[in-house]
């Protein structure tokens, strides 16, 4: 609604610049997009249809929440404790579509069909999930039964029978050559309020090493631009993994000149948030999105496909190591929580 709110009235505008209408009758003066559209929310709330109480639901949705009780608790984030919450729902889906009542009618039997099942999983464009991907799922199943055999809710833990698929050896997205990433980094017009942000988005993730999702959930008072440092607070894995992390002297640049700059314009008629990197509509930048803007400019420079904004992490870390960084280095600056994931990089 947003979207053609603002095309009615550039076009009104238009209409009106061009002599076509009645300029005196000035009917958009004082009409803010961002205000009809809060109170649209305010007054229009839509329901959304709950699923069926069955007896496995509600059992299963008890435990759940004890279970990522347990995991908050151990300083695990919300957001990864969000993906544990979104798999056993689709568990709870398979199991009723077996007609099972009770956990304690989950068999190795059962498990082991899940996990053809998840083998089978495709993506939203039809490809078919990676690996890694495959494996996630599957060690929520396992983790889930793990936590109700390890406080006495099951006596014996049937999820024994999953064999996590082996991942591939080798770094799980491509590295940019010097060429590539020069490509990327010159690809937005900075001249423009979007093309200064998405070329500082840029420079912080080549920078820093820093997550996607991290990077969204910066605040303007998380990057120090005087000293040079960036303290990440939403890191994957929970307050454990909270971070302060160098920050070249370039992207403190481009901090610096989007902060002056564009966030301001691009923040618009809507309410100021501490977020330092803003979406088109003056909202908090999503991951989603984030991965949108950086897709574009890899169709816009023809590099190939394999390179994404994960990318830029990936690359960071690897000219660290290059350059002679510490591996043990590279894992603090990265966030991993293992060593052996930091290892990737040096194959």
């Amino acid at each position: 609604q947003r979207l053609k709110l603002k095309a009615l009235k550039a076009f009104y505008v238009w209409l009106k610049n061009e002599c076509i209408i009645d300029s005196k009758n000035e009917i958009f003066n004082g009409f803010c997009v961002h205000s009809y559209i809060k109170k649209l929310h305010e007054i229009y709330t839509p329901q959304k249809q709950e699923p069926l109480e069955t007896l496995i639901r509600v059992e299963m949705t008890t435990y759940i929440d004890k279970f990522i009780a347990y995991y908050l608790n151990k300083g695990y984030s919300p957001d990864g404790t969000r993906i544990y919450k979104d798999e056993l729902k689709r568990f709870i889906g398979y199991l009723e579509g077996h007609n099972i009542e009770s956990i304690k009618g989950i068999t190795k039997n059962l498990l082991a069909e899940y996990q053809l099942y998840v083998s089978q999983l495709k993506r939203l464009d039809g490809g078919m999930l990676s690996i890694s991907s495959k494996q996630k799922k599957l060690v929520v199943i396992r983790r889930f039964f793990k936590f109700l055999t390890q406080f006495d809710y099951l006596d014996k833990d049937p999820s024994a029978v999953i064999e996590l698929p082996r991942l591939e050896r080798g770094l799980p997205t491509a590295i940019m050559s010097d060429r590539e990433l020069e490509m990327f980094l010159n690809a937005p017009d900075i001249a423009t309020e979007r093309g200064l942000r998405d070329r500082t988005i840029m420079e912080v993730l080549y920078s820093t090493g820093m997550r996607n999702n991290e990077l969204c959930h910066l605040k303007i008072e998380d990057v120090n631009i005087e000293d040079g440092l960036v303290k990440i607070t939403h890191a994957k894995g929970g307050i454990g993994f909270q971070r302060v992390v160098p920050i070249g002297n370039v992207a403190c640049m481009f901090v610096k000149k989007y902060l002056e700059q564009s966030r301001l314009k691009i923040l618009g008629e809507m309410e100021e948030n501490p977020y330092l990197f803003l979406n088109n509509f003056g909202e908090r930048l999503r991951k989603i999105v984030l991965i949108k803007y950086m897709a574009s400019y890899r169709q816009k420079t023809n590099i190939r496909n394999k390179i994404t904004a994960h990318s830029f992490r990936v690359t960071c870390a690897t000219a660290m190591l290059k350059n002679g960084a510490d591996v043990r280095y590279i894992q603090e600056q990265l966030g991993h929580r293992s060593l052996r994931s930091t290892q990737i990089y040096t194959r």
